[in-house]
């Protein structure tokens, strides 16, 4: 039977019955898939998914060396899951283990196709979004995938994009952050920040990944000096992007809480780029967004808690910042929570008498 006989305008299951009566014929899958992306976007269609699925994989084990199949299969895939995550639904078929075991099984067998590895590392990230199949990810090998994927194409950010997106996901997940930091995810992902530290995108999420790796594992004064300065440098070039800052300001929190050292990276110029100075410009740039000026005044609240670090922000009169966002944010309790606990360090510091013993003296408050 040909193709001519596709049951067009005949209903979804009328074309999902025709699909499994034909499973073997590759022409007949080939064009049942090109009819089913013209429908996706229908009503009918979306309902079904549940329904879908099964057949997308029936396609998939029947036809494994087919890749044009396989590609196919994996963009409705992937065109379910963005829907899917637009529509905050994190459960059903789309989600477990025999969607992920076929997809990562692909990503395994078609290492060369760097189009096909971008449409899985896709899909592997909206589903990662989702606490169930992010750990149905880990089980399966995935994050050992993905860092195969990232090593052999840390050069391409349409991969390095939705691989950062993925591993920032995932790693919430203790297990799947103990494979992640087997994996030497962390020093990977500094590579990508720093190979591609002009795009924006990729600096969005390999930032977040940074963040969420770095909460996973001890790091040394060489390390925590090598990150907070990429992210400094990449906090210059994107200042003006809010969701950057954002993700830049998490990470810096985090890193500053583990060492003294990063207040002091951030303080000190490096090749004339002062992080204080960026981090309070950043302010004036998002000075309408209270999300993002909560979290730039978190890295101040996080700064203070070294004495030393105090006397050096008293110095440069963070205060005068301060008390600025204190009265544009009075209304605004989280924000000025922040201000008050910070500014109340400062002014304390600031009222103790210092002599050179009390200056020299570093310790955590």
């Amino acid at each position: 039977m040909g193709t001519e006989h596709l049951p067009y305008r005949e209903g979804i299951d009328k074309l999902l019955e025709f699909m499994l009566l034909h499973i073997d014929v590759e022409e007949i899958q080939s064009t049942a898939l090109k009819y089913l992306v013209y429908l996706l976007y229908e009503t009918e269609v979306l309902e079904a998914i549940d329904r879908i699925i099964p057949v997308l994989i029936s396609v998939l084990n029947s036809h494994k060396d087919c890749l044009e199949l396989q590609a196919r299969v994996c963009r409705i895939l992937l065109k379910f899951a963005i829907k899917a995550t637009e529509d905050s639904m994190e459960e059903g078929i789309l989600f477990s283990d025999t969607v992920i075991n076929v997809i990562l099984s692909i990503m395994q067998s078609r290492r060369k196709c760097v189009e096909l590895q971008q449409v899985i590392c896709n899909l592997l990230m909206m589903l990662s979004g989702s606490e169930a199949s992010g750990k149905l990810i880990g089980k399966a090998n995935g994050i050992q995938a993905i860092m195969k994927t990232l090593r052999m194409y840390i050069d391409n950010s349409h991969v390095c994009i939705p691989c950062c997106g993925a591993l920032w996901s995932l790693v919430v997940n203790k297990e799947n952050a103990q494979i992640a930091k087997s994996e030497g995810a962390l020093r990977t992902v500094l590579q990508i920040l720093g190979k591609h530290i002009q795009n924006g995108d990729v600096v969005e999420l390999a930032s977040a990944a940074l963040w969420t790796l770095s909460l996973q594992e001890p790091l040394n004064d060489k390390q925590l000096e090598a990150i907070t300065l990429l992210l400094i440098e990449a906090f210059e070039l994107h200042l003006r992007k809010e969701t950057i800052v954002k993700n830049i300001c998490f990470a810096l929190s985090s890193l500053i809480r583990m060492s003294e050292l990063v207040a002091f990276r951030i303080l000190v110029p490096e090749n004339d780029r002062d992080g204080l100075a960026l981090i309070v410009q950043s302010y004036h740039e998002h000075f309408t967004d209270p999300e993002v000026v909560e979290d730039i005044c978190i890295v101040f609240l996080e700064m203070v808690q070294y004495k030393d670090v105090v006397l050096e922000l008293i110095s440069q009169k963070l205060d005068v910042t301060l008390n600025a966002i204190k009265i544009k944010f009075a209304s605004n309790e989280d924000i000025i929570t922040v201000v008050d606990s910070t500014l109340s360090k400062l002014q304390t510091t600031a009222s103790r008498p210092q002599n050179k013993e009390d200056s020299s003296t570093r310790a955590t408050i």
